[in-house]
């Protein structure tokens, strides 16, 4: 993997070429640290500055895509008119468009159902937590010791194996997160491709640059397809088995980066880095 920060003069040449940048953005581990509990988690002040200076920019479209719910980062984040994703993609709202899966009623009455059994699983493991957002589930056993995960996780198994073999769900696997979500083929890189498909009809005579930053399994979708016009980048140490093509280390280099993107759009003739 390479650093983000050897393509920075490629992307600076882009934008002097006339470029528009949409850039999606994970929310936690990548605009913040990692938190406990969904609850945690406000945007910093400083990174609320920045995000609110590219969307005053016309040549950057900045959207959070998170596997939170949506209304759970709107309420975090404290920014009007951002484009943001929540529910790995199932609700879409922002500038660019309003979108919920057709899917995605019928399976909230599904998930329904299934709240009060996955949550007597949960409950018994007192440092565990069951997120129920309006379209996914999601277990979060990251304060649980190295036995206790073993044990929630091999009942959660037993418990969604039907489900899953009848295609009902499908669990899709997070850091010490298990998310239960619709069985179709929809995910963060969908919402990302629409997103951009969405800026291209509103800007059809100006080529995109697509890229898309986050640091967890779930982000893969999005790697997937921002890499094939654009640049995907994970958040940590390089990786062996991601679809990532590059790496940033850490949230706080992330935010390094927006404010050297506003100084980029600000003056094409601006250096990134100096």
């Amino acid at each position: 993997m390479i650093h983000f920060r050897s393509v920075f003069s490629d992307l600076n040449r882009r934008v002097s070429l006339g470029c528009c940048i949409f850039l999606g953005l994970d929310y936690d581990g990548t605009l913040i640290e990692l938190v406990s509990s969904p609850e945690d988690g406000k945007l910093p002040e400083d990174i609320k500055f920045v995000l609110k200076t590219l969307m005053a920019s016309s040549k950057v479209t900045p959207a959070i895509i998170s596997g939170r719910s949506l209304q759970n980062v709107r309420d975090h984040i404290g920014l009007d008119n951002i484009n943001l994703v929540g529910d790995h993609g199932v609700e879409v709202d922002g500038s660019l468009i309003r979108f919920i899966h057709p899917e995605a009623e019928k399976f909230r009455e599904f998930l329904k159902r299934l709240i009060p059994n996955i949550s007597s699983v949960v409950s018994q493991y007192p440092s565990a937590l069951l997120e129920i957002k309006p379209y996914t589930l999601s277990v979060h056993y990251r304060l649980l010791s190295i036995k206790e995960r073993k044990s929630l996780l091999s009942k959660l198994r037993n418990f969604l194996k039907p489900l899953l073999d009848k295609e009902l769900c499908r669990k899709k696997w997070g850091k010490e997160i298990l998310n239960i979500i619709m069985p179709f083929d929809w995910d963060k890189g969908h919402a990302f491709t629409l997103l951009v498909d969405e800026m291209k009809k509103k800007c059809p005579c100006k080529p995109i640059v697509p890229i898309y930053i986050g640091d967890d399994i779930t982000d893969e979708d999005a790697f997937r397809v921002s890499r094939i016009e654009g640049y995907a980048v994970r958040v940590g140490k390089p990786k062996k088995n991601t679809l990532a093509n590059y790496y940033i280390d850490s949230p706080d280099e992330v935010k390094s980066f927006l404010f050297d993107l506003c100084e980029l759009v600000k003056d094409e003739n601006t250096a990134l880095f100096s």
